[in-house]
């Protein structure tokens, strides 16, 4: 891989050779050439298809619009502290990664919007920030490649009128903008000289994945093939831990926020004002909706797939109020509504599964079967005490018609999974209910493990109850300490339309009301979590990284021949295929770790794959966009899905496919005979 580095102190023309270390960057579709641009050097880059050097132009139709404009591609381009890159009527990329749309001369038309929720881009054009950057746009650009800030990194995307000025200013995202574990992205946009505003617009993909991204522009769509009603023609997605989209601007009515699961306190946050017209899916709990600069008392109402919410003023009278698309399948028992300093939070509400045992002065009774006025015993730092339920509340939840149902899959803690008779049955909660451990509050999805704490993937209804004692108190559930309701100012919300409460208090709390710390991650569920393990070991879980992996070619499922390694497998094809499915179990990363953060679904690593076929060896290239079901590639090797597919170039008659693999993820193996009593 060829490298070259910006060193100009006076010219900003990309193309003059004599800016760059190593000559100008080469424009290729399939090479991936590294290009550092330094903030160090006094003059910064423009890249403009109107210089000296410039290549072709070639003809993009967007809307009615044509445009002139040149391409970059087959570079990864790093923007050190300080850059300030310049883009003046550019592709970054090919149209969905492929080759030839752009050559001089060219025309790209019919753009169409996104083609489903996995992000499809160019993976020969990136451009990443390193510190603190700048990446402006004037006249027309249009990413197919993908732009990044990762952790630490902060890149600022500012659409301003310059360079050669057309009719309208643009910055068109057709691939992937992505911030992520920490990483910060910024879009800003400039009115025109002729008073009209630039436009930053998403037929593709954005995504904060534990990291944020912040834009006070509108986002619009301005694809020349718009999706079907019904289907987004752009994304926002918000996923890992912390992730965060800011969109002050609004959004068109096609552009989809979508929660992406498997991470916690991911934010979506908005202006008070309606102009967010999109949809929302996916939320659920450990997700929340802000919207700023809203201070009075919220209230909230849902019908078909409209969530609004209201603000009220001490007259009692509703002010303003916001109406966001969160799909159909929901009820408002779902939601509750806060007022914060920052404005008024949309969460989800956590509740204990109907069946669940509550200790109570008269002994256990079933969850669903107290009422207000009810005495339970709550266990505090000096000592149990009895309080009383000053509110009760139930929802049912059908996890088939659910967004994202694996968002609210009930948590299974199997008995004895804490120890000795902890719990003394298995304890069923929602997802964000938290246990009392070390101190602090921990939720059930920060300790599933897969083996002693699962998710019901299986179940298809759950009812979940709510009890509210006059402060937020902790209790026994099946004898373990785990939180009571905490007052969110929701309780009209639950199924029936009321509520049965024996002292009303309709003032919203917030978490600084809370009977301990809400942990997230860090020491004290690193060391909960290994407990579990620990814990799972001696009841007689096993881990296993033993390699399954067989092949689908057409019709047949092939196992590797006798004479096969474990790290390097031997499949024969029997006939000509065009692509084969790897099959394998799967493993979470955080299912076997004292670290919650990995929950990613991994099958085997790939190291190299070699086709023998007509004579020949073909080593099949593991970043092949045409593959599907895989990671990102890492060093030395691409992680499958667990049913990933493999692109084949043509052959005739028999073949092998060699599979070298770093092995396989590793998961829990059924129960061997428990060394220890389970309860």
């Amino acid at each position: 891989m060829s490298s070259t580095t910006w060193t100009s102190t006076g010219s900003t023309n990309w193309y003059s050779g004599g800016n760059w270390s190593g000559g100008v960057p080469t424009v290729s579709t399939s090479g991936t050439e590294t290009v550092v641009v330094s903030g160090a050097v006094a003059s910064q880059p423009t890249i403009s298809p109107l210089v000296n050097g410039a290549p072709g132009t070639f003809t993009v139709e967007v809307n009615g619009f044509v445009i002139k404009e040149t391409q970059l591609d087959g570079q990864f381009i790093t923007l050190t502290t300080g850059a300030d890159l310049t883009l003046q009527g550019l592709a970054l990329g090919n149209y969905r990664g492929t080759s030839g749309d752009t050559a001089p001369g060219g025309t790209i038309s019919n753009l169409t919007d996104v083609n489903g929720t996995l992000a499809s881009y160019d993976t020969h054009m990136l451009i990443s920030a390193t510190g603190s950057d700048k990446l402006v746009s004037n006249d027309i650009n249009e990413n197919f490649g993908e732009i990044l800030a990762g952790a630490g990194d902060t890149l600022s995307i500012s659409v301003t009128p310059g360079g050669n000025p057309q009719s309208i200013q643009a910055f068109l995202n057709y691939g992937l903008i992505e911030a992520t574990s920490g990483g910060v992205i910024t879009v800003g946009t400039a009115v025109t000289t002729s008073g009209t505003a630039s436009v930053f617009a998403n037929p593709g993909w954005i995504e904060a994945i534990g990291g944020t991204f912040e834009t006070t522009a509108f986002i619009a769509d301005d694809a020349n093939v718009p999706n079907g009603a019904g289907t987004p023609d752009g994304y926002i997605e918000i996923g890992g831990t912390n992730g965060t989209a800011e969109l002050l601007g609004g959004a068109a009515a096609k552009e989809d926020v979508l929660f992406l699961g498997g991470g916690s306190n991911d934010q979506l946050v908005l202006a008070n004002n309606n102009s967010f017209q999109g949809s929302i899916s996916g939320f659920s709990s450990g997700d929340s909706i802000l919207l700023t600069g809203a201070s009075g008392t919220p209230t909230l109402s849902y019908a078909g797939s409209l969530l609004t919410v209201g603000e009220v003023n001490g007259g009692g009278t509703v002010t303003q109020t916001v109406t966001l698309d969160v799909g159909s399948g929901h009820g408002l028992q779902n939601y509750q509504a806060t007022t914060s300093s920052s404005g008024i939070i949309i969460t989800e509400v956590p509740c204990f599964a109907a069946g669940t045992r509550i200790l109570t002065p008269d002994g256990d009774r079933l969850v669903q079967d107290l009422r207000a006025g009810d005495d339970v015993l709550v266990v505090r730092k000096q000592g149990d005490a009895v309080q009383k339920i000053i509110w009760t509340g139930s929802r049912t939840v059908n996890l088939t018609r659910h967004a994202r149902p694996e968002k609210v899959v009930p948590v299974r803690i199997l008995a004895g999974a804490l120890g000795a008779g902890l719990p003394e049955r298995d304890l069923v909660l929602s997802p964000d209910h938290c246990l009392f451990i070390d101190g602090h509050l921990i939720e059930a999805k920060t300790l599933v493990n897969g083996a002693t704490v699962i998710q019901d993937v299986f179940a298809r209804t759950v009812t979940y109850h709510h009890i509210e004692t006059e402060a937020h108190e902790i209790v026994l559930a099946e004898g373990v300490p785990v939180e009571t309701y905490l007052d969110a100012g929701n309780r009209q919300m639950f199924e029936g339309g009321a509520y049965d409460v024996l002292h009303p208090v309709f003032a919203a709390k917030s978490r600084e009301n809370a009977a301990a710390e809400l942990v997230l991650d860090g020491p004290v569920v690193h060391a909960a979590r290994q407990r579990l393990l620990n814990r799972a070991l001696a009841l007689g879980f096993a881990p296993t990284a033993s390699i399954d992996l067989t092949v689908k070619a057409g019709l047949e499922r092939l196992r590797p021949e006798a004479s096969s390694l474990p790290e390097k497998l031997i499949f024969v094809l029997p006939r000509p295929v065009t692509e084969v499915a790897l099959l394998s179990s799967i493993g979470i990363p955080a299912h076997v770790s004292a670290n919650p953060a990995d929950n990613r679904r991994l099958g085997v690593a790939i190291r190299a794959v070699t086709l023998v076929a007509d004579g020949k060896r073909v080593a099949i290239a593991l970043d092949d966009p045409a593959h599907e079901g895989f990671y990102d590639m890492e060093p030395a090797q691409r992680w499958t899905n667990g049913a990933a597919r493999l692109a084949l170039p043509a052959f005739a008659g028999r073949a092998t496919l060699e599979i070298q693999t770093n092995g396989q993820a590793a998961r829990w193996a059924a129960p061997r005979k428990p060394a220890v009593a389970w309860a």
